[in-house]
């Protein structure tokens, strides 16, 4: 029968049992395939082999009496239903058994087939609620113990009657430590009123409520909570309150980290002698006080929203252009190169280093943009150049013809080999090229032949040396502004042969 109720009838009266049989087969609107047992032993054997969907149990069996042999086929059949089959004397016995887990009783003496039937239909039914029941809170505690979130109820008196895993953990209070205390009983008073306060609100509205709540941890350092509250009611119709809470106290502090950075960047900007904006697919988003001088703006409304491009121009447009669409497609991490620029409001034409670092601004791609005015650094260079370059061209134009020089490299060279003969005693072209050897480093040649090379040769490589530190100090003097002759003076040193 594969759409019969498989029961398991435990009864050592054949009689009885027969009557069952006989009452069952009465009725129509269920087939039951009914197994029978003599003896618990016999019973709890057959359950080990095979599940039932129904379980009939007499309490005075042969080998178990009372409430006990009800207790020893529960722990053998947790998941099937059974009913307790008793004599008219036993009811009380039947009730405990009830009382203990068995879905109903039945007394042999008033057995008829439809409350055989009936009986047997319910307690089936409610095992299978049961069942589901239990799956259903088994699921529950399973999906808060792993929320990240803590999550506790109470009742309308504040007395906690449930808290998940998580609020176990961070607290480090088991729920059996909770049963009936309320928020006085864990929290300084401030506190504990300030809870009982929107709880209060909760139950009154019945409405639920979001907030933000400052709760210690364990170690009884102040905490913020975003804390959801909402009414709940129970099965016998009393008011309760459930709650779930996220510490939020690291994002708050990392909130206020960024809130703060944002100002010191904000006020670096503002004060910043350089024009900063912000681009957003080229038109303009955000530009500081610097920006709206450099483009003869009053107002930063005046700028937001026009492209760089009807601001600016470029001495190489093109190029820039490319720059930037580099940048925005990530082929580099930032930009710096000098640019002449004109600006077309004020018809300004600046000398510009210009500074360009993609960023993301409010979930945006956006650039930003530093503009430094080099102009007047650019004019200093180029007055500085043409000074040079005119004084070269005077001292080049005035300066002695190659001629000139090549008659006084050849009376440089005789003055010095007078002073090795006059002076250092040496005649030949040996004692000369001995000297030449000497002054390069040679040391191959006699140490003590050393200072006399030396003192032959100083005057003249002295006098050579000086010479030219004068003809440089004129050319240098030349080109520096005159206020700073002393200074130029002061940093030189003398030029020494030893």
């Amino acid at each position: 029968m594969s759409n019969a109720v498989q029961a398991l009838l435990i009864e050592d009266n054949d009689g009885d049992a027969r009557l069952i049989r006989e009452r069952l087969a009465e009725r129509s609107e269920a087939r039951v395939d009914v197994q029978r047992a003599r003896q618990l032993s016999e019973g709890l054997a057959q359950l080990a082999e095979r599940p039932f969907d129904i379980v009939l149990a007499d309490l005075s069996l042969p080998d178990s009496q009372g409430l006990a042999t009800f207790e020893r086929v529960q722990a053998a059949a947790p998941d099937e239903p059974i009913v307790v089959l008793t004599g008219l004397d036993d009811e009380e016995v039947a009730l405990k058994a009830m009382r203990t887990g068995a879905q109903d009783y039945l007394v042999k003496g008033r057995l008829s087939g439809e409350l055989l039937i009936r009986t047997l239909l319910y307690a089936m039914e409610r095992k299978q609620a049961e069942r589901r029941l239990r799956i259903s809170e088994a699921r529950f505690k399973a999906f808060m113990d792993n929320s990240p979130a803590i999550a506790w109820m109470k009742d309308e008196n504040g007395r906690y009657s449930y808290v998940n895993a998580s609020w176990e953990r961070y607290f480090k209070r088991r729920l059996e430590e909770l049963q009936g205390k309320t928020d006085l009983d864990l929290w300084p008073r401030m506190v504990a009123e300030h809870v009982r306060e929107s709880d209060g609100l909760v139950l009154t509205t019945r409405r639920p409520l979001q907030l933000s709540e400052m709760i210690p941890d364990s170690a009884g350092t102040l905490r913020t909570w975003l804390t959801y509250k909402f009414p709940l009611q129970s099965a016998v119709g009393d008011g309760l309150i459930g709650g779930m809470a996220m510490d939020l106290t690291e994002q708050e502090r990392a909130k206020e980290a960024l809130r703060d950075s944002e100002e010191r960047y904000r006020r670096l900007v503002e004060v910043s002698p350089d024009a900063i904006f912000i681009t957003k697919q080229n038109e303009i988003a955000f530009i500081n006080e610097a920006g709206l001088r450099m483009f003869g703006a009053r107002h930063a409304q005046e700028l937001l929203g026009k492209s760089i491009f009807d601001l600016i121009t470029f001495g190489d447009q093109v190029a820039v252009e490319e720059r930037l669409s580099d940048l925005m497609h990530r082929r580099r991490s930032f930009d710096f190169f000098e640019e002449r620029i004109g600006c077309t409001r004020n018809g300004a034409r600046l000398d510009t280093e210009v500074a360009v670092v993609p960023l993301i601004d409010r979930g945006v791609p956006a650039m930003q943009v530093v503009l430094h005015d080099i102009t007047e650094r650019k004019r200093a260079e180029r007055e500085i150049q043409t000074r040079v370059d005119d004084e070269l061209r005077r001292v080049v134009d005035s300066g002695p013809s190659i001629e000139e020089m090549e008659r006084s490299a050849a009376q440089a060279e005789a003055h010095f080999m007078y002073r090795l003969q006059t002076v250092g005693g040496f005649g030949g072209k040996s004692d000369q090229l001995n000297a030449y050897n000497v002054l390069r480093g040679n040391p191959a040649f006699f140490a003590d032949d050393l200072a006399r090379y030396r003192n032959a040769t100083r005057d003249s490589l002295q006098a050579a040396a000086q010479a030219h530190l004068a003809l440089d100090r004129r050319v240098a003097l030349s080109v520096i502004p005159r206020g700073q002759h002393a200074l130029a003076l002061e940093g030189s040193t003398a030029v020494s042969v030893s």
